[in-house]
């Protein structure tokens, strides 16, 4: 399972930051930014469980996120 589906899924479901990022031994900044774009994309858990974990790499390298 891709790293970025994780980081989503423990959102989803609550968890903090902080607690992705220690269990799945990314950075803060990288879970962050998966999220950031998450909810900029508008798009359901759901939606995302159903993409290949290709398409999820692709759908989250080619978006930015500005601060």
């Amino acid at each position: 399972m891709s790293k970025i589906r994780k980081v989503i899924k423990f959102h989803c479901s609550g968890k903090s930051k902080l607690f992705i990022s220690n269990y799945l031994s990314l950075s803060r900044n990288t879970v962050k930014k998966y999220i950031s774009l998450f909810e900029l994309l508008g798009l359901s858990f759901e939606a995302i469980d159903a993409k290949t974990d290709a398409e999820l790499e692709v759908l989250f390298s080619q978006n930015t996120v500005e601060t």
